[in-house]
């Protein structure tokens, strides 16, 4: 399953980009993430690692994620998942102006099982409805 979505905000791209790469901020924006904990001293041949924690109803669940390529304040490549999914995620950064970014998202939903594939494409619309809220909260943060 992949999703895009391309948008503007009203900010400098440095700005921006800072929401992307900062940890503390990352939290502001993306719904259900109670923490983003990076482990730069374990890079391995898969990249720079980090946990994400996100909150599923009262449980905390932890995710391992892979910072796969950076390109500040452009680009930003990372991969999260567990045994049954793996979600790759790009974040395409352009300055159209001094004051303005755009913004074109890529998110690729992957998984080994039949199952996990078919509730992934059921669930489309509610995983595109949240990926647009997290980008709304972006942009009333940014701007």
């Amino acid at each position: 399953m992949k999703i895009t979505y391309s948008f503007e905000l009203n900010a400098d791209i440095n700005k921006v980009f800072s929401y992307f790469d900062d940890a503390d901020k990352q939290k502001l924006w993306l719904v259900n993430v109670v923490e983003m904990i990076p482990h730069p001293d374990k890079k391995d041949e898969k990249g720079e690692p980090f946990t994400m924690r996100m909150k599923h109803g009262k449980k905390i669940v932890d995710y391992q994620g892979y910072t796969l390529a950076v390109e500040k304040p452009t680009f930003l490549h990372v991969c999260v998942g567990d045994s049954k999914f793996n979600m790759e995620i790009k974040y395409y950064l352009k300055a159209v102006s001094d004051s303005i970014t755009k913004i074109d998202y890529e998110c690729e939903v992957s998984s080994k099982s039949m199952i996990f594939r078919i509730i992934f494409a059921l669930m489309k619309p509610f995983t595109t409805k949240i990926m647009k809220k997290q980008f709304n909260t972006l942009k009333q943060l940014v701007e």
